[in-house]
């Protein structure tokens, strides 16, 4: 099976992610979410979020320990909606967004193209796009961190939701009306 090229996140994950992990953050820990969602060839739509809690979790200044029992609650959680994991968020408690020793031993999943995101300073700050974080792929067994550019066009952000308002000069234009 080929890597996911393209992964479409509605905005609504990002933001729950950053609330869940800005709670953690403002304890002074590192915090992690899973994002799950359904492949379409080598494209995948992310629709939900992850959060572990069990009682083998650890969560420190310097890094995050998610025991085994855990981790094979949080599979089968998304394997009971239908969902696989598509990707791992964390966050570091400075602006460095490169990936530690722990992070490159230590991912949810180690699948090639797996990616791994980091959210700097403890999630302190949302964001608007996917450029914003230190986003790595997992290539040939070693972790690459994406240049700004390949993470645009790797992570799409999509808004899900809006208030959309049409003029009424609009609304003659829709209706094939003319306009004097």
């Amino acid at each position: 099976m080929n890597i996911i090229s393209r992964y479409w996140v509605p905005r609504w994950v990002v933001d729950r992610s950053w609330q869940i992990l800005r709670q953690d953050g403002l304890k002074g820990v590192e915090s992690t979410v899973t994002w799950g969602g359904i492949r379409f060839g080598e494209a995948a739509v992310v629709m939900g979020i992850v959060y572990p809690c069990g009682r083998d979790v650890e969560l420190y200044r310097g890094f995050i320990r998610v025991g085994p029992d855990t981790t094979a609650e949080m599979g089968r959680w998304l394997r009971g909606q239908g969902l696989a994991g598509l990707m791992q968020v964390h966050t570091h408690p400075t602006a460095w967004t490169g990936h530690s020793g722990t992070d490159d031993d230590y991912p949810i999943a180690s699948s090639e193209g797996f990616v791994s995101i980091v959210w700097p300073t403890f999630a302190q700050l949302p964001v608007r796009d996917a450029g914003e974080l230190g986003v790595h792929r997992l290539e040939g067994g070693r972790w690459r961190e994406l240049e700004r550019a390949e993470v645009q066009q790797l992570v799409r952000i999509v808004e899900s939701e809006g208030l959309i308002w049409a003029h009424s000069e609009d609304l003659g234009h829709a209706r094939g009306a003319s306009t004097p």
